[in-house]
């Protein structure tokens, strides 16, 4: 994630065996951008397995909604 102060701050995504337990993968980095005050202005995750190319997603929908009432 980037913010309107233009810190970056960046998360991972676990495999869990219980789904219900299971977090966005940019949950770790709005906590964080939140925790020191800051406005997200961007987001992005990137994903790959163990021996594939990275691809980028589009944020989730609760990601989107969460930067919406506390980003940009």
């Amino acid at each position: 994630m980037h913010t309107a102060n233009g810190n970056y701050f960046a998360s991972i995504g676990i495999d869990t065996a219980n789904s219900s337990a299971i977090l966005c993968t940019e949950t770790g980095a709005m906590l964080e951008a939140h925790k020191f005050n800051e406005k997200v202005t961007h987001c992005m995750c990137l994903v790959r397995d163990e021996n594939s190319p990275y691809k980028v997603l589009s944020p989730c929908g609760v990601q989107v909604a969460v930067t919406m009432d506390h980003g940009g």
